[in-house]
């Protein structure tokens, strides 16, 4: 097995702006995101829990060119649900129950995003997503 890890950088941006970041994959071979090992999110900043004013990132895939994502992890600072985020600590993300195993591989050209949505006014914030993925034939 060959497994190696991905960090895709989301950057901060203001307070109430949402933002992302797209990994293509660049290999002759598919690339599965290892389900075993969940990404992680390491902030750039310190965020409070808010119920109103919150920021949600999510790790999503896309098999078809950009066209549709397919939501596999995230994290939310929203106080219902969610959790505080210390800078460079990282955060272990949640898988979505509802991705299947077809999600998860990818073929060259395959994507992989970080997008980061507020509610409200919500809270300036940034870091990087880390994963573990695994090349296979």
């Amino acid at each position: 097995m060959n497994t190696f890890p991905i960090s895709i950088y989301c950057p901060k941006g203001s307070a109430g702006a949402n933002a992302q970041n797209v990994w293509s994959n660049p290999l002759d071979v598919d690339v599965v995101v290892q389900t075993s090992y969940a990404p992680r999110f390491a902030p750039d900043t310190t965020v409070a829990t808010d119920g109103t004013n919150y920021a949600t990132i999510t790790l999503a895939s896309s098999v078809d060119g950009g066209t549709t994502w397919v939501d596999l992890y995230s994290c939310t600072t929203n106080a219902t649900g969610g959790a505080a985020l210390a800078v460079d600590v990282a955060t272990t993300m949640t898988i979505n129950a509802a991705a299947t195993g077809a999600s998860f591989r990818l073929a060259r050209g395959g994507l992989l995003r970080v997008k980061k949505t507020y509610a409200g006014s919500g809270a300036a914030v940034g870091g990087s997503v880390v994963l573990s993925a695994v090349k296979v034939p």
